[in-house]
């Protein structure tokens, strides 16, 4: 079953695997299911989305004693902004183990970053329910430790373009630019790939209904891929 590989993924083993069941279920699932068993992951979104947000208010507190209230808050919206975790459940390969409708599927469903974002926060909060908060601060701070580390090195980030762009500017002293790669789905429906590049490398790939949109998934894929280079050459 997806539940029980997805245990071993994360190195967890629920005493209540139901509970992973729901959060790792798509709405668009039970929409077309003839039986539907459960619900699916938005009430666990919900307290997940809280619960993040405590966990690291608290972990912000005490990682930046001087910091004023206005700069802990922007810092806690970067961190839990739907790029932030997408990129966070990406890694982990959270969409390929979604109960997930057909149609939604057919759609890059599965990679679509607020479907991503939602399921990571319905994960932290089947944790929190099957295994305490002590658990799921771990979790949490675990999976956190890239995007802290690129703020402690970058700071707060305004948009991914943006970010990608001071990156790219200080590393190689070049400006990123996007293509679009192909369009899929229906009129009312499309679906834009784009690939960002520096001085003709490629560094991120991005869907989105947008070409905006899009062009600000790449640029998180791209981010995402330079901490981790910088982090191994450090």
């Amino acid at each position: 079953m997806k539940a029980e590989e997805f245990q071993l993924k994360i190195g967890l083993k629920f005493k209540n695997p139901e509970f992973l069941i729901e959060a790792l279920t798509h709405p668009s699932y039970l929409n077309e299911s003839s039986t539907p068993i459960g619900g699916s992951y938005q009430r666990l979104e919900f307290l997940g989305d809280a619960i993040l947000g405590s966990v690291v208010s608290l972990e912000i507190f005490k990682r930046y004693p001087d910091m004023s209230e206005g700069d802990l808050t922007r810092i806690r919206a970067d961190l839990v902004r739907e790029e932030a975790l997408a990129r966070i459940a990406y890694r982990l390969q959270l969409g390929e183990y979604f109960s997930m409708g057909r149609g939604e599927d057919s759609n890059q469903g599965r990679d679509r970053p607020s479907n991503l974002a939602a399921g990571f926060e319905a994960l932290v909060g089947a944790i929190y329910i099957d295994q305490g908060s002590c658990v799921t601060t771990k979790f949490i701070l675990d999976m956190l430790k890239d995007e802290l580390d690129r703020i402690d090195k970058y700071g707060v980030s305004v948009d991914a373009k943006s970010e990608l762009q001071g990156m790219a500017q200080s590393k190689w002293g070049k400006t990123p630019s996007y293509r679009v790669t192909g369009e899929s789905g229906p009129s009312h429906e499309r679906v834009f790939f784009v690939e960002v590049l520096v001085d003709g490398m490629v560094l991120g790939e991005g869907n989105g209904k947008r070409k905006l949109d899009a062009e600000q998934t790449a640029a998180n894929a791209a981010i995402e891929s330079l901490v981790d280079f910088n982090r191994e050459e450090d």
